[in-house]
């Protein structure tokens, strides 16, 4: 009896031992993952599918808000010159991330796109004003519209070059307008809400004497268009996710490592360094160890960087998938901007476990 008790204790200590060899020795290996993801630059930075993204016909991304409803007028234009009533305003909290700037600093070139229908068969004149915030009411040029027709007038900070394919917005111009004011108002910054108001319309000639009592709507709409080119230093934070990403790390649901380094290749055609770190409610934090360099389409440049795992949650670590993942990008050169269909490519090699 006493033999077998002896025995029993002996081959429990053996598999104690065996298993903690068997524990140490795994906690010093690798996990290969081989999971690669190629990310549009729209999908880098959260416009892909948003109402909020536009390109350049150049094919620049751009960040474009339309005011909240459009603006719609009964005129009798017999009665002359007449201000129109309501105002069009554009809500600023639809800014995406990738277009404010951390510290401020306006895109290279952001505009007001307005647009006016003009059903009538009389052309008209039409005087719009601008303010942001409560601030200075900036005073439009005034633009013409023909009869029966539709215009689409772009006010912007910068010239545009002549075709216009530059301009910050995905629509159609008729007519692009530099106001030197909106350079002095910073537009472009960050906002809480943008007015276009105080619109004046007046018939153009002698035609309208004859439609007396004869009303017709005039039709207003506004949108803030703005280029994602920085100068140089600009920083930008967005958030995303592994998931967003399409970086799948299932594979780590398999283990309970409480630190560990994954281990990314990066090959990035942007002009922005990348610097990553993460974190959930749950308690897993993350940090890399360098940031991602920049490149461009001509010269894509790699960088091995190793994210270092914090996983404090009492579960699975695969939860890192899913972590708010912040991306703080510093523009490498001046008139940093993203082109749409520019990839970034993303290996992760290796899961080390450190803990």
């Amino acid at each position: 009896m006493k033999k077998s008790i002896i025995l029993a204790s002996v081959a429990l200590l053996a598999m104690t031992v065996s298993c903690d060899l068997f524990k140490n020795t795994f906690k010093e290996q690798d996990v290969k993952v081989n999971e690669s993801s190629t990310v549009p630059a729209d999908d880098f930075v959260g416009l892909k599918n948003s109402p909020t993204a536009g390109a350049t016909p150049e094919g620049d991304l751009t960040a474009e808000i339309w005011a909240d409803q459009p603006l719609k007028v009964g005129v009798d234009p017999s009665l002359g010159k007449v201000k129109a009533p309501g105002v069009l305003l554009v809500d600023g909290s639809k800014l995406p991330d990738v277009a404010i700037a951390n510290d401020g600093v306006v895109p290279d070139n952001a505009g007001l796109l307005f647009t006016v229908k003009n059903p009538s068969s009389i052309e008209m004149k039409v005087e719009p004003s601008l303010q942001v915030d409560g601030g200075t009411i900036v005073q439009l040029p005034p633009v013409t519209v023909g009869a029966n027709k539709e215009a689409k007038i772009m006010y912007c900070k910068a010239a545009l070059k002549p075709d216009c394919k530059d301009a910050p917005t995905s629509e159609t111009l008729d007519e692009a307008i530099v106001v030197s004011q909106l350079s002095e108002i910073e537009f472009g910054k960050q906002f809480n809400k943008l007015e276009v108001k105080d619109i004046v319309l007046s018939p153009v000639g002698t035609k309208a004497a004859a439609l007396a009592g004869d009303s017709v709507d005039i039709e207003f709409n506004a949108k803030f268009c703005a280029l994602l080119s920085f100068p140089k230093g600009t920083v930008i934070t967005i958030h995303r996710s592994f998931h967003d990403l399409n970086i799948h790390l299932d594979r780590l649901s398999e283990y309970t490592f409480n630190k560990y380094g994954i281990t990314l290749n990066v090959t990035n055609t942007i002009p922005f360094d990348i610097f990553a770190s993460a974190s959930s409610s749950e308690g897993i934090t993350a940090v890399a160890d360098k940031p991602v360099k920049a490149g461009s389409v001509d010269n894509p440049v790699q960088t091995t960087a190793v994210i270092t795992v914090t996983d404090n949650s009492g579960s699975k670590v695969s939860d890192i998938e899913n972590a708010d993942l912040t991306l703080v990008l510093t523009a490498a050169k001046n008139g940093a901007r993203l082109p749409k269909d520019v990839k970034i490519k993303i290996d992760v090699d290796k899961i080390t476990p450190l803990e």
